[in-house]
């Protein structure tokens, strides 16, 4: 079983490939946390951050239940 470290225990998945999102799209999600949240990354201080697993969905990973309902309500 693998146990996640990161404090970012709100995750939104973000579908990718046949869906309506392009790469230029999740770079400007990305841009949109930097100008909302900060910085983001693997840093402790950082609220949020972004990765994959899978390739058929960009993930976006966040402290706080706000700023992810924050996130889903900009972008839905």
């Amino acid at each position: 079983m693998i146990t996640r470290k990161s404090k970012n225990q709100f995750v939104v998945s973000v579908p990718f490939g046949n869906a309506p999102v392009t790469n230029d799209e999740v770079r400007e999600m990305r841009n949109w946390c930097t100008q909302s949240f900060g910085a983001g990354g693997r840093n402790p201080k950082c609220v949020w951050r972004y990765g994959w697993v899978i390739r058929s969905s960009d993930l976006f990973y966040f402290k706080k239940e706000r700023d992810a309902l924050l996130f889903v309500l900009r972008w839905s």
